[in-house]
Protein backbone atom coordinates (compact mmCIF):
# COMPACT_ATOMS: atom_id res chain seq x y z
CA UNK A 1 0.00 0.00 0.00
CA UNK A 2 1.33 3.23 -0.70
CA UNK A 3 1.22 6.14 1.82
CA UNK A 4 -1.35 9.00 1.87
CA UNK A 5 0.01 12.21 1.94
CA UNK A 6 -2.38 14.08 4.28
CA UNK A 7 -2.00 17.31 2.20
CA UNK A 8 -4.37 15.57 -0.39
CA UNK A 9 -7.90 13.91 -0.34
CA UNK A 10 -8.16 10.67 -0.01
CA UNK A 11 -10.36 8.87 -2.55
CA UNK A 12 -12.38 5.34 -1.87
CA UNK A 13 -14.59 3.50 -3.68
CA UNK A 14 -16.87 0.67 -3.41
CA UNK A 15 -18.79 -1.02 -6.25
CA UNK A 16 -21.89 -2.96 -4.77
CA UNK A 17 -22.64 -6.18 -7.07
CA UNK A 18 -24.96 -9.08 -7.38
CA UNK A 19 -27.90 -10.49 -9.54
CA UNK A 20 -27.22 -12.59 -12.39
CA UNK A 21 -23.51 -12.73 -13.11
CA UNK A 22 -22.32 -10.46 -10.53
CA UNK A 23 -23.39 -7.26 -12.29
CA UNK A 24 -22.10 -3.62 -11.07
CA UNK A 25 -25.27 -2.05 -9.26
CA UNK A 26 -23.72 1.07 -7.84
CA UNK A 27 -20.65 2.26 -7.33
CA UNK A 28 -19.84 5.08 -4.62
CA UNK A 29 -16.88 7.51 -4.68
CA UNK A 30 -16.09 8.89 -1.12
CA UNK A 31 -13.57 11.72 -0.63
CA UNK A 32 -12.25 12.68 2.72
CA UNK A 33 -10.79 15.75 3.16
CA UNK A 34 -7.45 16.82 3.81
CA UNK A 35 -6.04 17.77 7.11
CA UNK A 36 -7.82 15.62 9.31
CA UNK A 37 -11.25 16.55 9.10
CA UNK A 38 -14.32 14.69 9.54
CA UNK A 39 -15.81 15.66 6.58
CA UNK A 40 -16.75 13.29 3.31
CA UNK A 41 -18.43 13.92 0.45
CA UNK A 42 -19.63 11.32 -2.14
CA UNK A 43 -20.92 10.59 -6.01
CA UNK A 44 -21.80 7.65 -7.79
CA UNK A 45 -23.06 5.55 -10.19
CA UNK A 46 -26.43 4.19 -10.16
CA UNK A 47 -25.39 1.40 -13.00
CA UNK A 48 -29.16 -0.12 -13.07
CA UNK A 49 -30.69 3.45 -12.85
CA UNK A 50 -28.09 4.58 -15.24
CA UNK A 51 -27.68 7.52 -13.78
CA UNK A 52 -24.33 9.84 -12.22
CA UNK A 53 -24.95 12.06 -8.95
CA UNK A 54 -22.47 13.53 -7.23
CA UNK A 55 -23.80 16.22 -4.19
CA UNK A 56 -27.06 18.02 -5.54
CA UNK A 57 -26.42 16.75 -8.84
CA UNK A 58 -28.04 14.19 -10.46
CA UNK A 59 -28.19 12.86 -14.47
CA UNK A 60 -28.53 10.60 -16.26
CA UNK A 61 -25.56 9.46 -18.09
CA UNK A 62 -27.07 9.67 -21.39
CA UNK A 63 -27.88 13.52 -20.15
CA UNK A 64 -24.40 13.61 -18.80
CA UNK A 65 -22.26 11.86 -21.81
CA UNK A 66 -21.89 11.90 -25.76
CA UNK A 67 -19.91 10.56 -27.93
CA UNK A 68 -17.55 12.19 -30.12
CA UNK A 69 -15.15 11.20 -32.22
CA UNK A 70 -15.67 8.23 -35.17
CA UNK A 71 -17.30 5.01 -34.81
CA UNK A 72 -14.18 3.29 -33.30
CA UNK A 73 -13.77 6.10 -31.09
CA UNK A 74 -13.84 5.73 -27.24
CA UNK A 75 -13.71 9.70 -26.63
CA UNK A 76 -16.62 11.06 -24.86
CA UNK A 77 -18.11 14.09 -23.96
CA UNK A 78 -19.46 14.90 -20.36
CA UNK A 79 -21.61 17.54 -19.56
CA UNK A 80 -21.42 18.59 -15.66
CA UNK A 81 -22.49 22.07 -13.71
CA UNK A 82 -18.81 23.07 -13.46
CA UNK A 83 -18.05 22.64 -17.24
CA UNK A 84 -17.83 20.49 -20.43
CA UNK A 85 -15.15 17.67 -20.40
CA UNK A 86 -13.67 15.75 -23.15
CA UNK A 87 -12.22 12.45 -22.11
CA UNK A 88 -9.82 10.97 -24.52
CA UNK A 89 -8.74 7.36 -24.67
CA UNK A 90 -5.39 6.56 -26.03
CA UNK A 91 -3.50 2.82 -25.50
CA UNK A 92 -4.06 2.17 -21.64
CA UNK A 93 -4.35 5.99 -20.63
CA UNK A 94 -7.27 8.42 -20.40
CA UNK A 95 -7.16 12.18 -20.70
CA UNK A 96 -9.61 14.65 -19.41
CA UNK A 97 -9.36 18.40 -20.57
CA UNK A 98 -11.83 20.85 -20.13
CA UNK A 99 -11.26 23.45 -23.25
CA UNK A 100 -7.52 22.84 -24.06
CA UNK A 101 -6.31 22.53 -20.10
CA UNK A 102 -5.34 19.10 -19.56
CA UNK A 103 -6.98 18.42 -15.78
CA UNK A 104 -6.53 14.74 -15.64
CA UNK A 105 -4.37 11.68 -16.43
CA UNK A 106 -5.77 8.05 -15.63
CA UNK A 107 -4.05 4.93 -17.04
CA UNK A 108 -5.70 1.82 -16.50
CA UNK A 109 -4.34 -1.51 -14.24
CA UNK A 110 -2.27 -4.17 -16.60
CA UNK A 111 -2.01 -7.42 -16.24
CA UNK A 112 1.42 -8.97 -16.92
CA UNK A 113 1.33 -13.04 -17.18
CA UNK A 114 4.08 -13.59 -15.81
CA UNK A 115 5.27 -10.70 -13.48
CA UNK A 116 3.84 -7.76 -11.21
CA UNK A 117 1.06 -6.05 -12.81
CA UNK A 118 1.43 -2.47 -13.42
CA UNK A 119 -0.50 -0.69 -11.23
CA UNK A 120 -3.23 1.93 -12.44
CA UNK A 121 -2.67 5.80 -11.57
CA UNK A 122 -4.83 8.47 -11.58
CA UNK A 123 -2.88 11.66 -11.19
CA UNK A 124 -4.63 15.63 -11.06
CA UNK A 125 -3.02 18.08 -13.05
CA UNK A 126 -4.77 21.13 -11.68
CA UNK A 127 -6.30 21.66 -8.45
CA UNK A 128 -10.20 21.45 -9.13
CA UNK A 129 -13.10 21.71 -6.19
CA UNK A 130 -13.62 18.19 -4.24
CA UNK A 131 -17.35 17.81 -5.66
CA UNK A 132 -15.54 18.15 -9.58
CA UNK A 133 -12.43 15.85 -8.30
CA UNK A 134 -15.42 12.72 -7.42
CA UNK A 135 -17.41 13.89 -10.55
CA UNK A 136 -14.21 13.64 -13.16
CA UNK A 137 -12.98 10.36 -10.76
CA UNK A 138 -16.54 8.49 -11.97
CA UNK A 139 -16.02 9.42 -15.20
CA UNK A 140 -13.00 7.89 -15.62
CA UNK A 141 -14.58 5.15 -13.51
CA UNK A 142 -17.19 4.85 -16.09
CA UNK A 143 -14.51 4.42 -18.55
CA UNK A 144 -12.51 2.26 -17.27
CA UNK A 145 -15.36 -0.65 -16.04
CA UNK A 146 -17.03 -0.93 -19.94
CA UNK A 147 -13.28 -2.10 -20.50
CA UNK A 148 -11.43 -5.46 -19.58
CA UNK A 149 -7.78 -4.93 -18.11
CA UNK A 150 -4.65 -4.38 -20.74
CA UNK A 151 -3.28 -7.72 -20.59
CA UNK A 152 -0.17 -8.61 -21.99
CA UNK A 153 -0.18 -10.56 -25.15
CA UNK A 154 0.60 -14.20 -25.26
CA UNK A 155 0.96 -17.20 -27.43
CA UNK A 156 -1.94 -19.93 -26.42
CA UNK A 157 1.33 -22.14 -25.62
CA UNK A 158 2.48 -19.37 -23.25
CA UNK A 159 -1.33 -19.22 -21.77
CA UNK A 160 -1.69 -23.13 -21.49
CA UNK A 161 1.97 -24.76 -21.43
CA UNK A 162 2.76 -27.71 -23.48
CA UNK A 163 0.15 -30.31 -22.14
CA UNK A 164 -2.63 -27.52 -23.61
CA UNK A 165 -1.53 -27.30 -27.03
CA UNK A 166 -0.76 -31.14 -27.63
CA UNK A 167 -4.17 -31.34 -26.18
CA UNK A 168 -5.94 -28.70 -28.65
CA UNK A 169 -3.78 -30.35 -31.51
CA UNK A 170 -5.26 -34.01 -30.72
CA UNK A 171 -8.98 -32.58 -30.37
CA UNK A 172 -8.72 -30.55 -33.47
CA UNK A 173 -6.82 -33.62 -35.57
CA UNK A 174 -9.92 -35.68 -34.30
CA UNK A 175 -12.73 -33.06 -35.26
CA UNK A 176 -11.06 -33.05 -38.46
CA UNK A 177 -10.45 -36.31 -39.13
CA UNK A 178 -14.82 -36.98 -38.01
CA UNK A 179 -15.77 -34.62 -40.05
CA UNK A 180 -13.69 -35.48 -43.23
CA UNK A 181 -15.30 -39.00 -42.47
CA UNK A 182 -18.69 -38.13 -41.93
CA UNK A 183 -19.00 -35.91 -45.21
CA UNK A 184 -17.25 -37.71 -47.77
CA UNK A 185 -14.89 -40.82 -48.83
CA UNK A 186 -11.28 -41.00 -47.54
CA UNK A 187 -8.97 -42.69 -50.03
Amino acid sequence: MIPSDPSFPTFSVQTDRGGFMDMAKRSVVTCTFPGGKVREMQGEIDWKGKRIIVGNVNKSLSEAKRKVGGTLSLDTEWTWPSGRYTITHKSRMWTVKRGSQELVVYTSLKVNAFSKNELATLRFLVNRPYEEQIFLVLALMFHDLQMPPVAEPKTFKQAAGEAGVNVAATVATNVATNAIASCCVVQ
